[in-house]
């Protein structure tokens, strides 16, 4: 039987735009290299990734009826992603960002709106999204909606994974109660100087397992009671990282499923990102199982 995830959290709609040089003088018009609009969303590629690599993947969250939030919803249709506890909600703008990526560093800038829509409640998405689910991921966007899906999912013996990108209101309620915490740099930053101080930190919330994600320099983790641990990048040609952290965590989740030992759904997760990053977009360099089992194997 397939796994079953539920992921919960933001959808967006993101343009990568490449050009020569960033940033530019001030007055200054630079023509694109290359340009890409894709579905984005830490939950919502998330999800994407989970359904790739062959897991049945619920997306719940909130899109606006306008074009940009049927793209967004599309993109995950189109992909497999079960969106019957999305929230369609008439009037305002979803959620969007631009990336401006340096062609020569392959470093992204990224410029984002959080929309105009208003924002998933409590109740809004039914317990029963939870049914047949071995695993729970939420990204922090809607902390109050979120934290009563934690709960239920403990109750039901359900695993829960916290997707930490910024200590946002809410987040350390979220971080106390979930079984893993995987954090980006900004979130391990904020909350001590470094990063072994970072993981004491997040077990201190109350999480079992911490996972910081280190872009280019892989990612770091720690079970409680345990010596941390840490997976080095593969080395490939990056074109573009953008989405490459919401995929890392989709992959690890598969593999936290499949009962990975913490260093091997890292490695996991670290292979299927890197993927990711030979391509443009948050999606459309997506690996699938195959294809991340042969990164591992070499």
């Amino acid at each position: 039987m397939p796994h079953q995830a539920l992921c919960v959290g933001q959808a967006s709609v993101e343009l990568v735009g490449q050009m020569p040089r960033f940033p530019v003088r001030h007055g200054d018009r630079q023509e694109l290299s290359a340009f890409s609009m894709q579905g984005g969303g830490a939950a919502a590629t998330a999800a994407v990734t989970l359904a790739v690599l062959g897991a049945r993947a619920r997306f719940a969250g909130v899109l606006t009826e306008d074009f940009l939030g049927d793209f967004a919803a599309a993109g995950l249709a189109e992909m497999g992603v079960d969106l019957r506890h999305l929230v369609r909600r008439p009037g305002g703008v979803a959620p969007v960002s631009f990336v401006a990526l340096d062609e020569e560093k392959r470093r992204p800038t990224v410029f984002w709106s959080r929309g105009t829509g208003e924002r998933l409640e409590p109740g809004e998405i039914p317990l029963s999204a939870l049914d047949g689910c071995e695993l729970l991921l939420v990204d922090g966007t809607f902390p109050l909606a979120q934290i009563a899906l934690v709960e239920a999912a403990r109750v039901r013996g359900i695993q829960t994974i916290l997707s930490a990108h910024a200590m946002l209101p809410g987040m350390a309620q979220l971080a106390a109660q979930v079984d893993v915490v995987i954090a980006s740099e900004r979130f391990a930053r904020e909350i001590a100087p470094a990063v072994p101080r970072s993981l004491q930190e997040i077990l201190g919330l109350g999480a079992k397992v911490a996972v910081i994600t280190l872009g280019e320099d892989g990612s770091v983790g720690q079970e409680r009671g345990h010596e941390p641990v840490k997976v080095e990048p593969f080395a490939v040609r990056v074109v573009d990282p953008t989405g490459a952290g919401d995929v890392y965590r989709g992959a690890f989740a598969w593999a936290w499923m499949e009962g990975k030992p913490l260093k091997e759904a890292m490695r996991f997760g670290c292979a299927a990102a890197t993927l990711k990053c030979m391509h443009y977009g948050a999606r459309e360099g997506i690996p699938d199982l195959e294809a991340v089992t042969r990164a591992l194997a070499r």
